[in-house]
């Protein structure tokens, strides 16, 4: 199917994600892919490839006339690597990687040898840009095959699994686009404000007088978004997301695709409404990040909880109601940004037996977590972590 408007793009992408999740289906019953589902994924990459071009860059239609330059390399390269995965052996695959990844093979030996022979009662983890590839639209980032089966290897070599993300847990967040079942890991959202363990879901309380509040916020960001001219900022970046707490939605994606002064104009609207539902800032603060607006609830010292709730409160959150004890082993803490610093700071104030892998180039960050951490590791992408965690597993299991 020729793929013309943004919201074709999408519902091929989640057809994707209905066939990847057969497939580990398979997998998790020792069933080699049906040959038909590896066709559905070549003929969805072949769809992508042939998405039209304007000046070398890919162009969708949303509404009738408007265009909107997108850059599918995520889609594209993980559904490649996808193939390469399902038709040729693990040695082959592997070698793939390390092609494309300039550092591989060193990033990845290093990596054993800092595990070494340790064993992980717990694994903390983000998501984007940590143990997945970092993608320019979360509503497209779906999981790959590969990557799947590699975290679902490495589970079974730990007690405990946690993978966290600010991201909501669904509308379209987390579960959405992820194809590990659950039960394998605890999966968090939200920063940890709600997660999924066992098919049981948590969730934070929030004072019922500031969760009315914010749900008459959501429901008139979504009569914005209806209108024809912001139809737009729903179907780029990290598009309208529901968290526990905070409502979060784009104003510009990585591409700088959306004309400033739209961007600017869509601002002041959404603004607008928010000090119409709170005339005396009682209830919310604003967070611009110059690519997406986070609306925030204050706390009842009317500080806002972006300030006050970050992925330490939110591990600490998951491990008081699973009853995880961090002090019980070692713990291996993965993340990418400062945000993640946080997860780090909790571990180790419960014990020093803590090892930590970054996927960082950046000098100033990797300085931050060696002052958190003497047992710190840093490689350049996701694919190196994972592999490392697969590599793990597989000489656990020899």
């Amino acid at each position: 199917m020729p793929i013309n408007t943004i919201k074709q793009f999408y519902e091929l992408m989640f057809q994707t994600r209905d066939v990847r999740r057969k497939i580990i289906n398979e997998y998790l019953n020792n069933l080699e892919p049906k040959l038909e589902d590896i066709e559905k994924l070549k003929k969805a990459f072949r769809s992508l490839q042939d998405i039209p071009r304007e000046n070398s860059k890919f162009v969708l239609k949303h509404q009738q006339d408007k265009k909107i330059y997108v850059n599918p390399d995520y889609e594209i390269e993980e559904l490649k690597k996808d193939i390469k995965y399902l038709t040729s052996s693990g040695k082959h695959f592997l070698n793939y990687l390390k092609d494309l990844h300039e550092n591989f093979r060193n990033n990845v030996t290093q990596g054993m040898d800092f595990l070494g022979n340790i064993e992980f009662e717990n694994f903390i983890s983000d998501r984007d840009g940590t143990v997945n590839n970092y993608c320019g639209r979360y509503n497209s980032s779906i999981q790959s095959v590969y990557n799947a089966i590699f975290l679902i290897n490495f589970i079974g070599k730990v007690e405990r699994g946690i993978i966290l993300t600010s991201a909501p847990l669904s509308d379209t967040g987390f579960l959405d686009v992820n194809i590990i079942p659950t039960g394998f890991y605890v999966f968090a959202g939200s920063k940890g404000r709600e997660f999924i363990w066992n098919n049981k879901r948590y969730e934070l309380d929030i004072d019922p007088a500031s969760q009315k509040k914010l749900n008459q916020l959501n429901d008139e960001l979504k009569k914005l978004l209806d209108k024809n001219e912001y139809e737009i900022f729903s179907l780029i970046g990290s598009a309208l997301q529901f968290k526990f707490g905070q409502t979060t939605i784009a104003r510009q994606d990585i591409y700088n695709s959306i004309p400033q002064e739209k961007s600017k104009k869509f601002m002041v609207d959404v603004i607008d409404i928010v000090r119409k539902i709170d005339p005396d800032k009682e209830y919310f603060a604003i967070v611009d990040t110059k690519k997406d607006i986070e609306i925030v609830l204050k706390n009842q010292n009317n500080t806002a909880q972006k300030n006050d709730f970050d992925k330490d409160d939110g591990i600490k959150f998951i491990t008081d109601e699973l009853s995880i004890d961090l002090r019980k082993g070692n713990n291996l803490i993965c993340g990418d940004t400062e945000s993640d610093l946080a997860i780090l700071d909790y571990a180790m104030s419960k014990t020093k037996n803590n090892y930590t892998i970054f996927v960082t180039k950046d000098s100033i960050l990797k300085q931050k977590v060696k002052n958190l951490c003497s047992n710190a590791l840093f490689v350049d992408s996701p694919d190196e972590l994972i592999t490392i965690l697969y590599k793990y597993s597989v000489e656990r299991t020899l």
